[in-house]
């Protein structure tokens, strides 16, 4: 019996006759292999004998609805975990102040949404988790080899480091000094929780964006007034249907506001067709903003709570102003030197869409990346080298050193397709 019926199975299912009463049944072993105690299966198995009264089949729905709740939480402790690993890669003060009230205001924003749901629900459905909110690899604490010798101190506030000050101001920087890092999974693209990825993620994604660590400093936006704009409103209207059509995704999703021509456009959507001919993925909505997420060097960011990929009309509204903006940044190794072109810009944020953050969240994914052999400042961030990875592996294999080949390699052995 499987959720309280008994299966029929497709030819090729495997039958066992019972000791107990002769008759046939499929094997365990066959449901399995049909799906039964997939990762994350709360199906259970319970003793059952022939003439024995069948179980009613169980309404999943508040089940369904419990496990949506949860994967909210789950995201959320991502954003958490993606703003600690940003308090312990800076160096500068100023920098890790910021990093601070983003953890705060990352770690609040958890708290609350356990105490709504719960409230909401009048019992107790979700627990926080501080397992699930801490992060590895991180330097560890000198050791002392003897205490150190009692001083008289003068009394002081008492502090509760636990949350690093929960009463503290909640506002959220714009950038960080020096060192933007991207609200994730664009190029520097960053993807949501911000990458929560998020103009919010748990960790998002922008080229070049602001939510993840870069550990050097970004160049100025380009001079946008040196490039003109063409108006052609009919083709912004057509490659809406283009999308709405050949993207699977509803024209009440698709939000172009701002863009003023297809010039760049075009050729990125004529390259996540070929992407999604590919692969089979599905795309999220997408929406037009001047600046994303107040981050004026975010060329495009793929937000996964929202499930929204933005784009920035400043850049997507002049071509030249995008790949010579792209050229720059591949030249002076802020971006891989394949990094010159919108086909590039469309394998690398769909790259961000595809890889799930709990992949690279692994001993193995960070041996990986530490032996990179591609060098320069977006891949400084192990979200953002794997996207580089996969797009540099997609536009020409040829081009892929051993470390990007690895790198592909244990992302089709995570289930991402390439």
């Amino acid at each position: 019996m499987w959720d309280g019926e008994v299966q029929e199975y497709p030819d090729g299912t495997l039958w066992g006759k019972s000791n107990y009463c002769g008759k046939w049944f499929p094997l365990l072993s066959s449901a399995i292999e049909h799906g039964l105690f997939h990762p994350n299966c709360r199906h259970s198995i319970n003793f059952w004998k022939d003439g024995d009264p069948i179980p009613e089949s169980i309404d999943n729905t508040d089940s369904e609805r419990r496990y949506k709740l949860e994967q909210k939480q789950r995201a959320l402790e991502r954003e958490v975990r993606r703003a600690k690993r940003k308090v312990e890669g800076f160096s500068d003060p100023e920098n890790i102040r910021k990093a601070k009230a983003e953890l705060r205001a990352a770690q609040k924003k958890l708290r609350d949404f356990i105490d709504q749901t719960n409230a909401a629900e009048g019992k107790v459905i979700l627990k926080r988790d501080k397992n699930k909110e801490k992060i590895y690899g991180a330097p560890s604490p000198p050791v002392q080899s003897a205490p150190a010798p009692p001083v008289d101190v003068p009394d002081t506030p008492k502090v509760t480091p636990a949350e690093v000050t929960p009463d503290a101001p909640q506002a959220l920087p714009d950038a960080y000094r020096d060192t933007p890092v991207p609200k994730r999974e664009g190029l520097i693209m960053s993807s949501g929780d911000v990458h929560e990825s998020s103009i919010d993620k748990s960790g998002g994604s922008g080229i070049i964006s602001t939510d993840r660590n870069m550990s050097a400093s970004i160049q100025n936006p380009p001079d946008f007034s040196k490039y003109p704009v063409t108006d052609d409103p009919d083709s912004v209207k057509a490659i809406k249907t283009t999308i709405s059509e050949s993207l699977g995704i509803a024209e009440q999703d698709i939000d172009l506001n701002g863009i003023r021509n297809t010039e760049v456009l075009e050729p990125f959507v004529k390259r996540l067709q070929k992407i999604q001919a590919d692969t089979g993925m599905k795309f999220p909505k997408i929406k037009t903003t001047e600046v994303i997420a107040g981050d004026e060097l975010c060329i495009a960011s793929y937000q996964p709570i929202e499930h929204t990929f933005y784009i920035s009309s400043r850049y997507f509204n002049s071509k030249d102003a995008l790949t010579d903006t792209l050229k720059n940044w591949a030249e002076n190794d802020i971006l891989p030197k394949q990094a010159k072109s919108i086909a590039y810009l469309a394998e690398h944020e769909s790259a961000h869409m595809r890889i799930p953050d709990s992949l690279l969240e692994t001993k193995e994914a960070m041996k990986l990346w530490k032996k990179r052999k591609l060098v320069n400042k977006n891949d400084a961030d192990i979200y953002e080298y794997f996207a580089d990875a996969t797009a540099i592996y997609r536009m020409n294999p040829n081009d892929a050193d051993s470390g990007i080949v690895k790198a592909v390699e244990y992302l089709r052995k995570g289930g991402v397709t390439v």
